[in-house]
Order: structure tokens, then C-alpha cells, then sequence
């Protein structure tokens, strides 16, 4: 009778428990990236059962099924305090919140040859005296930036007075959905203390074919 009503309260938990971090992503995850981030979620959950099912089941029988639960038990407490330490929620410097209309256009859409052909979009930042140093800094989080709004490449020429990056698009509509519907908080602010920290000027920037 004990071990019907544990196996009901726990099979409730685990239902809970998929459903709150289900809903948890559909809240905090953007459109266009929610599809893909809840099928690697359930890929990883999956992943993770079929693997423990795997030690589990290749642990020596002759061991005491009372340690095996006893570890079982501690990895799960462990990871609820882990939970409880760094939730679950998105930190302030991943929030998803799409950044206003205004700069979306600071990187402006030109006239390309071809709609459906791959883009090449180019910034030049024209530095101020020990403006290296303070792009330098940001320089990985720019290009992290850059691929996770869905740019295929990323290279940076640094000169002595002026930087040129490049990032590629696989066509027009896709970069025209980088402006839409994926530039957030986090790019607006890295992109403004770049401009502030290290420029001399407004960055200039162009779209072509590649």
C-alpha cells in the first residue's frame, strides 16, 4: 500500500516536472529559435534516460539494491539543489526580449543582385585612440553574437585605425529576419558598448552578394 501511494506521488512529480520546464522554455525561448531549442531539450532528456537506463541496468546485480537507490537519490537531490542555486530562468545577459525597432535598423538593408543568392554583410569601425584594446575584449562575444542570430561565418580584419567585420547570411530574407524578428537586448547592448567603448564614429556597414 506504501509503494502504491509513492509511486503516485512520484509519477505526479514527474509529470510536473516535464510539464513546468516545458513551459518554462515556451516562455523564455524566441520563435524562431523555440522549435529547435525544445526538440535538443527532449533529445538531451531522452539521451540522459536511455543512458542512465544503460548503467542501471549494467550495474552488478549482486550489489545492494538499497545503495543503488541511495545513489540514485543523491544525484537527483543534487541536481534540485543545483536548480534551486542557479534556476532556470534566463540570466539578464541572455534575455531573449527583442531589442526595439529603431536598432534594428543600425545595420541598414541594402540593395542586393539577388534575393535568393548568399549575402555578405561588412562593418568598418573606425577606431579612437586605445579602441583595439576595448574591441579586443568583446571581440568573442561579438562573434558568438553574430552565429547564434543566425550568421553561417564570421571574420574580423583588424587594421591600425579601423576594423572590418564580416558575417555571412544564406540569403536576403534571412538577414532580413536577423533585423525583424532575432536582434535582442544582449546584441543591442554589446553593439552599443562597442560603439561607445571603441569607436570613433558610428559603424558604417554594407550589404552584398557574396
Amino acid at each position: 500500500m506504501v509503494v502504491a501511494v509513492l509511486m503516485v506521488v512520484v509519477g505526479a512529480a514527474w509529470v510536473g516536472v516535464q510539464s513546468s520546464w516545458m513551459m518554462a522554455a515556451h516562455d523564455a525561448l524566441p520563435t524562431w529559435i523555440r522549435a529547435r531549442v525544445i526538440a535538443l531539450m527532449l533529445l538531451a532528456f531522452q539521451g540522459c534516460q536511455a543512458a542512465g537506463s544503460l548503467v542501471w541496468g549494467r550495474l552488478p546485480m549482486p550489489s545492494p539494491s538499497r545503495s543503488r537507490f541511495a545513489a540514485a537519490s543523491m544525484v537527483m537531490v543534487s541536481a534540485g539543489i543545483g536548480a534551486l542555486a542557479h534556476g532556470i530562468v534566463p540570466a539578464e545577459t541572455i534575455t531573449p526580449t527583442l531589442d526595439a525597432a529603431g536598432t534594428r535598423t543600425a545595420i541598414p538593408l541594402a540593395p542586393v543582385v539577388e534575393e535568393s543568392a548568399p549575402v555578405r554583410v561588412t562593418v568598418v569601425y573606425k577606431l579612437r585612440p586605445g579602441g583595439h584594446a576595448s574591441l579586443r575584449t568583446h571581440q568573442r562575444d561579438l562573434a558568438r553574437a553574430r552565429r547564434r542570430l543566425g550568421a553561417r561565418s564570421w571574420t574580423a580584419e583588424v587594421g591600425t585605425d579601423r576594423v572590418i567585420e564580416q558575417f555571412d547570411y544564406r540569403d536576403v530574407s534571412e538577414y532580413r529576419r536577423y533585423l525583424s524578428t532575432r536582434l535582442t537586448d544582449p546584441e543591442k547592448y554589446l553593439l552599443d558598448n562597442i560603439w561607445v567603448a571603441a569607436c570613433a564614429e558610428r559603424p558604417r556597414s554594407r550589404i552584398s552578394n557574396r
